[in-house]
C-alpha cells in the first residue's frame, strides 16, 4: 500500500552542518552548507527525488584537488529517487547511481594520478562496491538521518535507534524515545548512546594509528555522550519548518566531536 505523498512534500531545505573534530592538540573545524530539494516523483515508480545543489565548504567552493576529488565522487549520488516504505525511505535508481559512479570514476581515474588520488578513490569504492553497500552508504548520510527522522512524526515509534557516523571514526549507536508535541507541531529525540566502550576504543585506535597524543594515565576517564533532534512542522503535512540536530562525543582533554545541522525550509 503506498503511503499518503504528504509525508515527503515538495521542499527545498537550506542546511548549515558544523563540525568540531578535536584529537588531542589538533583540532579540525568544517562547516558545509547546501541545498536540499525535495521533489515530488514524476513517475508511480518513486515518490520523492531528493536533489542536493550549491554545496560548499566553508562559505566557498570546493577548490583543493582532493576535496574535488571526493566531492565528484558523492555527488554522483545524486539525485536520490525513493518510495517511502514503512516510514522509511528505499532507494530505486540504485543502477543508475552506479551507472554515474561508474563514469565519474573513468574520468577523475584519467585526470589525477599519485597516491591521495588512489587512496580517496579506493576508499569510496570500497564503501559502495555492491549494492548492499551502496544502499548502505545512503542510509547513513547524515541529510538522510535528518530526513528519516523527520518522518517520525508520523509512525512516532516508542523506541527508535539509529547509526550515526562519526567522521572519521565509524559508527555510534543511539537509543530513545520518539517525543511528538501534536499541539506544538514538534518532534524531539534525546537517546542516550548504546555503545560507549566500543567508541572509546575506536577513539583510541585512530589516535594510536595516526600518531595522535592522548593523555589516559587516568583509569577512571569517561566517555561523554548527547544527542539531541528537534523539527518543526508548517502544518499536517511532513514539511519541516526547521529542525536542529546536536551530537556532542567528549574524552576530557583528549577528544571532542561536535556536530550541529541546522536545516531551515527555504
Amino acid at each position: 500500500m503506498q503511503l499518503p505523498p504528504s509525508i515527503l512534500p515538495i521542499s527545498t531545505y537550506s542546511i548549515e552542518d558544523k563540525c568540531t573534530l578535536k584529537i588531542g592538540e589538533q583540532e579540525y573545524k568544517t562547516i558545509l552548507t547546501y541545498t536540499l530539494f525535495l521533489e515530488k516523483g514524476k513517475s508511480p515508480i518513486y515518490d520523492a527525488e531528493i536533489v542536493r545543489s550549491d554545496f560548499k565548504v566553508n562559505g566557498e567552493n570546493i577548490d583543493t584537488k582532493f576535496l574535488g576529488i571526493a566531492h565528484q565522487y558523492t555527488e554522483a549520488i545524486f539525485p536520490l529517487r525513493c518510495r517511502v516504505k514503512e516510514y522509511r525511505l528505499f532507494v530505486v535508481n540504485i543502477a543508475d547511481i552506479q551507472e554515474r559512479i561508474r563514469k565519474v570514476d573513468k574520468a577523475l581515474q584519467d585526470t589525477y594520478h599519485g597516491d591521495g588520488a588512489t587512496h580517496i578513490r579506493n576508499n569510496f569504492m570500497n564503501a559502495i562496491k555492491d549494492e548492499e553497500h551502496l544502499r548502505d552508504f545512503i542510509k547513513q548520510l547524515h541529510l538522510i538521518k535528518v530526513i528519516s527522522l523527520g518522518m517520525q512524526k508520523f509512525e512516532q515509534r516508542k523506541i527508535y535507534q539509529l547509526q550515526w557516523n562519526v567522521l572519521p571514526l565509524g559508527f555510534s549507536i543511539w537509543r530513545g524515545e520518539i517525543q511528538y508535541d501534536k499541539n506544538l507541531n514538534r518532534l524531539l529525540y534525546e537517546p542516550k548512546i548504546r555503545d560507549a566502550q566500543e567508541l572509546m576504543d575506536n577513539i583510541i585506535h585512530y589516535a594510536h594509528k595516526y600518531d595522535y597524543s592522548l593523555d589516559l594515565k587516568d583509569e577512571n576517564v569517561s566517555l561523554f555522550a548527547d544527542f539531541y533532534h528537534k523539527s518543526e512542522y508548517t502544518g499536517e503535512s511532513g514539511r519541516i519548518k526547521n529542525s536542529e540536530t546536536n551530537i556532542s562525543i567528549e574524552i576530557e582533554n583528549n577528544f571532542l566531536y561536535e556536530q550541529k545541522i541546522v536545516l531551515k525550509n527555504s
